[in-house]
C-alpha cells in the first residue's frame, strides 16, 4: 500500500467525494494505507489506521480519524503536504489535554497491554 497524501483527519472528505460504488474500496484502501507521525521531541512512527485503533485500545477505527480531528483542531498537529506526514507541534501531553474528546470514545479509558487505563485520551476538555 502506498501512503496516503492527505492527512488523517481528512479521511472522512476523501471517503464522501468518492462515487457510491467505491466508497468502500477507497474507506478500505486509506484504512489499510500507513500514515506517518514526526514526532515532537524527534522520531518517526508508521501506522495504520487498525494499528493505531489497537494502540489507543479503541473498538471503532472510525474513532481514530476523530481524535486525530481533535488534535488537529488543538493545534497539536500539523500536516506536511510535501514530505506527506503529520507533525507534532507539541508534545503529546500537552495537545492531549488541549483537545475536546470526541463523544464517539467510551466513557472509561481503555486498559493498557498491563491493565493500566490509557488516561492520555482522556484527559481532555469534554
Amino acid at each position: 500500500m502506498t501512503e496516503p497524501k492527505i492527512p488523517v483527519w481528512e479521511y472522512n472528505s476523501r471517503i464522501a467525494a468518492a462515487d457510491d460504488a467505491e466508497k468502500d474500496a477507497v474507506r478500505a484502501e486509506l484504512y489499510a494505507s500507513p500514515f506517518r507521525v514526526r514526532m515532537y521531541n524527534g522520531g518517526e512512527m508508521t501506522a495504520t489506521i487498525d494499528n493505531a485503533r489497537a494502540i489507543l485500545g479503541l473498538d471503532d477505527p472510525d474513532q481514530v480519524l476523530e481524535i486525530f480531528q481533535a488534535f488537529e483542531a488543538a493545534g497539536g498537529l500539523a500536516w506536511d503536504p510535501e514530505a506527506h506526514v503529520h507533525i507534532e507541534l507539541m508534545p503529546a501531553a500537552e495537545y492531549t489535554k488541549l483537545a475536546k474528546r470526541p463523544d464517539s470514545l467510551p466513557k472509561e479509558p481503555p486498559t493498557d497491554f498491563d491493565g493500566q487505563p490509557k488516561e492520555m485520551f482522556y484527559r481532555t476538555q469534554s
